[in-house]
């Protein structure tokens, strides 16, 4: 006989522990009826016998409880109780009369007892030795007891083949009864580990979904969720459905929130909900973010384009008269007063400025890209600036660089995409003021942050402010900051902007590096 696997073994130590526990209450009530049989009038028991049968009795039994945690082989621990359980059954037998002994029965209890510890062979085998102790037995007593001739009772062959033909026909009923039990104790166990095998398949599958899935009760309390769906409304298995997933109660079916998510992003999540025959309810939760944010990408290109087709047509309307203007005023400057010839012409000027924005926002010219060295190019752009009559007695630039490796961009586009920030930041301090340009690599990309110290935006305008002709400024064209949020995206960047009313503005430009590294900071100085 094979060693038992784990679970056998399991299965068979809560046996043993239930035989002990059964062998105490039922060795307790023979040895008191014992006790009456040879106290009584009519002893069937010397009174030292009983007390030594009460001793090894309960001697085996504490000793049977105190190996069950100790022994490495249970199999052979069973068999070893219910070898104990005949030897005392057999001697209790033939104390008291051997084949005529009324505690015969008791030999059954040990046929039972190994079809629940070792099935229906163990009971067949525990049938033999019974029959073989029980036959031993009679004989010894019938040899030392001889029964007088012509007494009265059937005969001792009668008396044994009852026995034995019993001892058989409880064991194979017992056997089969036992062998049933243990294949339904099998099937279970195995339709047990399916289940948890196709539970744990599951889990795996709903928590390898990158949606959120979730089952509420039908108050809303969360029943089971998946990490997708804790991630994306955190206070779901705390406050249930009512409080964490926006208008829950209001509608059922499909519908979007803009929620909160455990990393603090406000996330776009589509929500549908689908009932179940119990009243509970799943939601299925879709993060939808990134697609918003695509259709808001495009829909800003198609106005960019739709704008960029209106401003060629206007920028050629305009210019055509504007040539004719201008060659007229020169004509007129021999004749007429300077001054006034000089307003003209400072007016022409501007017209022709606003064409030319108009016509570059409408018909960019195609980048013309090379390895640049950003800091240079920064630092010419702001020295160039500081120049500037307008700005230069009433804005202070201070430019704070990082070492930047090499880029691979148009130095022209980046440097109006520059000048573009800085006129921005200048105008937004008519008063005048400070503006800080800071240049690092971080993350492989290289990162300009242009910071004023003017009165701020708006929140309900940050949205708005890369729009072509969208202006908070008397007399702006809205299309400064356009073009630098389509420069940006044409080098594979974006633009951030920052912005508290009151606190100054920050704008953050992010362009590419591929595999370039962060270098140690330089301090490149203030004005």
């Amino acid at each position: 006989m094979g060693e038992p696997s784990a679970a056998e073994a399991e299965v068979l130590r809560r046996r043993i522990s239930t035989y002990i526990l059964i062998r105490l209450v039922l060795a307790t009530l023979f040895l008191v009826f014992l006790a009456f049989l040879t106290f009584g009038a009519e002893s069937v028991l010397d009174s030292a016998v009983f007390l030594d049968l009460v001793a090894v009795t309960l001697a085996l039994l504490a000793l049977s409880a105190a190996g069950l945690a100790r022994v490495p082989r249970l199999d052979r621990f069973a068999w070893l109780q219910l070898m104990v359980d005949m030897a005392i059954v057999t001697a209790v037998v033939g104390q008291t009369g051997g084949s005529k002994s009324v505690f015969t029965v008791l030999y059954f209890m040990t046929i039972v007892a190994s079809a629940y510890l070792v099935y229906a062979r163990g009971a067949l085998v525990c049938a033999v030795l019974d029959s073989v102790a029980f036959v031993a037995v009679s004989l010894m007593v019938h040899a030392a007891n001889p029964p007088l001739p012509g007494a009265p009772g059937t005969p001792l062959y009668a008396d044994v083949l009852i026995g034995v033909f019993g001892f058989f026909l409880v064991a194979i009923l017992a056997g089969q009864l036992a062998e049933q039990l243990r294949l339904a104790g099998q099937a279970l166990v195995a339709r047990e580990r399916q289940a948890l095998r196709l539970e744990q398949e599951l889990a795996g599958v709903v928590g390898s979904l990158r949606s959120g899935l979730a089952v509420l009760e039908p108050g809303g309390v969360l029943r089971s969720a998946n990490d997708r769906a804790l991630q994306l409304f955190p206070r779901l298995s705390a406050d249930g459905a009512t409080q964490a997933i926006p208008r829950f109660e209001e509608r059922l079916g499909l519908w979007e929130v803009e929620a909160e998510a455990s990393d603090g992003e406000l996330r776009n999540v589509i929500v549908s909900a689908t009932p179940l025959p119990d009243g509970a309810h799943v939601l299925s939760m879709e993060d939808v973010t990134r697609l918003r944010g695509m259709e808001r990408t495009i829909r800003h290109e198609e106005r960019q384009a739709a704008v960029g087709r209106l401003a060629a047509a206007m920028a050629h309307e305009i210019r055509n008269p504007l040539t004719s203007l201008s060659g007229a005023v020169q004509l007129m400057a021999t004749d007429q007063d300077d001054r006034l010839v000089a307003i003209v012409r400072r007016e022409v000027n501007r017209l022709e400025g606003l064409v030319e924005d108009f016509l570059d926002s409408a018909r960019p010219r195609p980048l013309r890209r090379r390895p640049v060295d950003l800091a240079a190019v920064v630092d010419e752009t702001v020295t160039t600036f500081r120049r500037d009559q307008r700005y230069a007695d009433l804005v202070e630039v201070q430019i704070r660089q990082h070492e930047l490796p090499e880029v691979l961009c148009d130095p022209d586009k980046v440097r109006q995409l520059l000048w573009n920030l800085l006129l921005n930041a200048a105008q937004a301090m008519p008063e005048g003021g400070r503006v800080r340009v800071t240049c690092r690599a971080t993350g492989g990309k290289a990162r300009i942050l242009v910071s004023d110290e003017g009165n701020g935006i708006d929140p309900l305008e940050v949205s708005k402010i890369f729009d072509p002709f969208y202006t908070t400024r008397s007399g702006g064209t809205g299309l400064g900051l356009a073009m630098v949020d389509r420069i940006a995206r044409e080098h594979g960047g974006e633009v951030w902007v920052q912005s508290e009313p009151g606190s100054g503005t920050t704008f953050a430009l992010w362009l590419p590096l591929g595999d370039e590294q962060a270098a140690p900071e330089v301090d490149a100085g203030g004005r």
